[in-house]
């Protein structure tokens, strides 16, 4: 694993987040695919702000795999129907699992360091 140091986020960045989470779940109704899209990149902002590197997909997976090993799964499952959503093949039903996934890496990301033993 390479080195890079991954910081909690302050109670403040939390709570933003947390907002825009259910600005975001909130607009799935109306417009899931850009609803999934917003919770891709909202992720990715948690992440960045985290101190994970952002290159590309895959390395950031690896990267939050040792951290996250339970959610990574998720992480890809949600990711693959973002993409195959910007190619309109995807259903409603897949934008929902999508952000069912988002959700539970999202969840982890904010508490990570609560939930470590």
């Amino acid at each position: 694993m390479r080195k890079f140091h991954i910081e909690e986020l302050p109670a403040g960045a939390k709570d933003r987040y947390a907002e825009e989470w259910r600005t975001v779940q909130t607009r799935f109704v109306d417009e899931p695919q850009s609803a999934v899209v917003d919770a891709d990149h909202l992720v990715v902002a948690v992440m960045r702000d985290r101190g994970y590197p952002m290159e590309n997909f895959e390395q950031r997976t690896a990267d939050i795999s040792p951290d996250h090993p339970h959610v990574v799964e998720d992480y890809r499952v949600a990711h693959g129907i973002a993409v195959r959503s910007e190619r309109g093949e995807v259903s409603t039903e897949d934008l929902r699992q999508a952000m069912q996934h988002y959700r539970t890496l999202f969840d982890d990301l904010l508490g990570a360091n609560e939930r470590k033993a």
